[in-house]
């Protein structure tokens, strides 16, 4: 069976048994947990915004691991839906007039590096250092930053 990321004792979580890829199912809307996670991030996204009066609010999606190596992981678990949860937050916030900045396809332009961990789904140093760069370039495009 093929393996992907080893965490801090060496061992494997091979793909059928991931548990972070679980998530990753098509949601059923019906599972009232599921429900009640939509409806408490839509709550808490209308009380940010109401806090925020007139000034600027972005978003900002920081993608999983499993959505930056999504050729990989698709490879062996066609079945997932690795936008899903990101499609969930964009639609509320569309509704609700928030903006949003997908930090996903800027971490492909270098997913050639080791941008996350093996062992845990936090950002190596490097990772870090790219993302700040394209979160300060996102601030100042969305006006909340000055630009040089």
């Amino acid at each position: 069976m093929d393996q992907l990321w080893d965490d801090k004792f060496g061992d494997f979580y091979p793909y059928p048994t991931n548990p972070i890829l679980l998530r990753y199912t098509e949601p059923d809307f019906t599972d009232e947990r599921i429900s009640e996670g939509i409806h408490s991030t839509e709550a808490a996204l209308r009380r940010i915004k109401s806090l925020v009066g007139n000034r600027k609010l972005v978003i900002l999606l920081l993608p999983f691991k499993e959505q930056l190596y999504d050729d990989i992981v698709l490879t062996h678990r066609p079945e997932l839906d690795l936008t899903k949860p990101k499609q969930i937050v964009l639609e509320l916030c569309e509704a609700y007039e928030i903006s949003c900045f997908d930090l996903l396809p800027a971490r492909k332009k270098f997913n050639e590096n080791k941008l996350f961990w093996d062992y845990d789904p936090h950002f190596t140093s490097l990772g870090q250092f790219y993302a700040s760069i394209e979160i300060e370039a996102a601030m100042k495009w969305y006006g909340i930053m000055p630009s040089d």
